[in-house]
């Protein structure tokens, strides 16, 4: 489990080009039930974006999800090969959280 969310931070701390500055995404984990399982959720460093990852029981797993804002809104990206069900109820529940809801969680992944 620790290689799975070490790969997935890594991925996310990739300096790149056509990026002022690396984001990271490693406040926190706020644990939280998303689509019925449990998810380890962290705050990224742009203070907007999100990330889940399955936690360990999860069918999901190993399974993330990137909540980034786009257009106005947020756009939810995910990759894995746990459960398909299991990740598509959660995905269904992360398209669903308004803005409030998003700085809510970045909130609380500061504080644990």
């Amino acid at each position: 489990m620790k290689i799975i969310i070490a790969a997935i931070l890594y991925v996310f701390l990739l300096p790149s080009a056509s990026f002022a500055g690396a984001m990271e995404c490693k406040i926190g984990p706020l644990d939280m039930d998303i689509g019925g399982n449990k998810w380890q959720v962290y705050a990224c460093s742009d203070e907007k974006s999100i990330i889940a990852v399955s936690a360990p029981g999860n069918p999901a797993m190993p399974f993330f999800f990137s909540v980034s804002p786009k257009s106005g809104g947020y756009t939810v990206s995910g990759e894995g090969n746990g459960d398909k069900a299991a990740s598509k109820s959660a995905y269904e529940e992360l398209v669903k959280y308004p803005k409030e809801k998003i700085e809510k969680i970045i909130s609380k992944a500061k504080n644990v």
